[in-house]
């Protein structure tokens, strides 16, 4: 079977628990992209919140510096959301 690369990766979200590779993510990679010293002052649900609504490809100012909202940063800003329900 011939499937593509996301359609694999997709099948094998899937397959775990809750769909979300957790093994495989990578800790602080959100932290890094907007910018964020490691010792830095957290991310709140309420910066969270403000980023999620930003359109890919639009910039932005967060904590002075101007950014550009990428799909990847798109995709680990619902993510970091949706565990901060937890």
């Amino acid at each position: 079977m011939n499937t593509s690369k996301s359609k694999q990766s997709k099948v094998e979200a899937q397959e775990q628990d809750g769909g979300i590779p957790f093994d495989s993510l990578k800790e602080g990679s959100l932290k890094r992209m907007l910018k964020i010293k490691k010792d830095g002052k957290k991310l709140g649900k309420m910066e969270l919140r403000r980023l999620a609504k930003v359109e890919t490809g639009e910039k932005f100012m967060f904590r002075d510096n101007e950014l550009k909202m990428t799909p990847l940063m798109k995709k680990r800003v619902n993510l970091a959301k949706t565990m901060m329900k937890f």
